[in-house]
């Protein structure tokens, strides 16, 4: 029987045990050698740190171990009895939550990791709302650090339902909440030990229940990039959940806002070599042509002959959930969207809803927005965005509005105005832009910074041959 293809989205507050369990999960299912852990132990004994032994098979930067602290997505592959699952890692921290909302674009579903102990925490809550507004409909919960709780089926139950409540709040309606000990490897992917009592789900089964959120059929490729890799042997590597169409081996594609062309010379999904990939796999695609430098988080990947489009301008329906003074035209924050975070201005109030009825508010109400408020709007990008229209592309019009380090409202793009005139499409002269005459005519400095750039790997040290 041929397995799910899935990509999972761990979340949840700092310290709560999320890149433990993952390094114990691929442990369990034999992914990771015993000796790499017995490595780590060492380590881990001469930093002080023996407890991250599992944890550092995800968080493999010196700055991450050194501080403790997953500082950007990781990610793996997991081999369960019915998926193959893409693991993406999430920082707890909310100094990186900029990476956590990009992660939750590529997922299907969220596992959501939560300390018995501690129960629902700041970023727990953030994490789960954010997750919901970015268009996942489905959480799994690892009720985590059972064994601090002595496996105690009352303090196991308590922390459930005040998880149940607070995700209906964020909107969830689909959940399951599974009790676990990632230290110690209970209920993970088999029952009993000092769980006897337990008739549920091991976490592995709650994982392979998980359904592929889909994703639109036909269209232009559309992939925007999560994450940019050096790998030696491979070069450029973007990673990124395809929002529609296929990209195969061979085909050119165009990044914007980057403005650049590249090939794809390599694809790889769910840790296995493919020569295609289609809307909603989660991949990583090897770029002829493109050094490390010339493509960026938020860039979205198209074909050369129909390449995404930036806006210039955007209708929106957006609510506001947060005390954020009163919004006026001129009031700027952050947008979130898809793997993009860009500063955007509020141009106009085209429309006001009223939060208790859904009605249209009177045109003298509209010249303002308050905590609580519904409304339509016109938005602006104060850098480069692309975004599409919830009709025509949902996973690409989400968005998350913040200002400061808080969480202010989202909304869903109706309409977009591009911008007439890019730099992809035409040349000074008005003909057709043409790559490879680009490619081919790169001066030889230029040439010789990019081969540099592409023979260093991703912490900037030479690849060794």
């Amino acid at each position: 029987m041929e397995k799910k293809r899935l990509t999972i989205i761990v979340l949840g507050h700092v310290d709560h045990g999320k890149s433990t369990l993952v390094g114990r999960l691929l442990v369990e299912k034999g992914q990771v050698h015993p000796g790499e852990i017995a490595r780590y132990a060492a380590l881990g004994a001469e930093m002080g740190k023996e407890s991250f032994k599992y944890a550092w098979v995800m968080d493999r930067t010196d700055e991450s171990r050194r501080r403790g602290l997953t500082l950007d997505l990781n990610f793996a592959d997991l081999r369960t009895r019915r998926s193959d699952i893409h693991i993406i890692d999430a920082p707890g921290h909310r100094d990186f939550l900029r990476s956590m909302i990009t992660g939750t674009t590529g997922a299907d579903a969220a596992l959501l990791v939560v300390d018995a102990q501690e129960g629902v925490m700041p970023q727990t809550r953030e994490h789960a709302r954010l997750a919901r507004l970015m268009g996942l409909d489905r959480v799994v919960v690892a009720i985590n650090k059972i064994d601090k709780v002595g496996f105690s089926p009352g303090a196991i139950g308590n922390a459930a339902s005040e998880l149940k409540a607070m995700l209906e709040e964020a909107g969830f309606a689909q959940m399951d909440l599974i009790p676990v000990s990632a230290w110690e490897g209970a209920n993970l992917t088999q029952r009993g030990g000092r769980m006897d009592w337990y008739r549920g789900r091991t976490l592995e089964e709650a994982l392979d229940g998980v359904e592929p959120r889909g994703a639109p059929a036909g269209g232009s490729f559309r992939m925007p990039v999560m994450q940019v890799l050096q790998i030696g042997g491979v070069g450029t590597v973007v990673l990124g959940r395809i929002e529609r169409g296929e990209v195969k081996e061979g085909d050119e594609v165009f990044a914007v806002p980057a403005g650049k062309a590249g090939v794809a010379r390599s694809i790889e999904a769910y840790g296995k070599a493919v020569h295609a990939a289609s809307a909603g796999d989660t991949v990583g695609i090897g770029l002829r042509n493109l050094g490390l430098q010339e493509v960026s988080r938020g860039d979205v990947l198209g074909p050369t002959d129909d390449p995404p489009r930036i806006a210039e301008e955007f209708l929106a329906k957006i609510v506001l959930f947060a005390d954020c003074g009163v919004v006026r035209p001129g009031w700027s924050a952050y947008i979130h969207c898809h793997t993009a975070a860009v500063p955007v201005r509020l141009e106009a109030i085209q429309m006001k809803y009223r939060p208790d009825s859904g009605e249209a508010a009177t045109d003298s109400e509209c010249g303002f927005l308050a905590d609580g408020d519904a409304a339509l709007v016109r938005f602006k990008p104060q850098k480069p965005l692309i975004i599409e229209s919830s009709d025509r592309l949902p996973g690409m019009a989400r968005f998350a509005l913040r200002a400061g380090r808080e969480t202010v409202g989202a909304g869903s793009c109706v309409s977009v105005k591009p911008l007439e005139r890019q730099a992809l499409q035409k040349d000074e002269s008005g003909l057709s832009f043409s790559y490879k005459h680009r490619k081919t005519g790169l001066g030889a400095k230029e040439l010789k910074e990019r081969k540099d750039r592409e023979a260093r790997d991703i912490w900037g040290k030479p690849v060794k041959k």
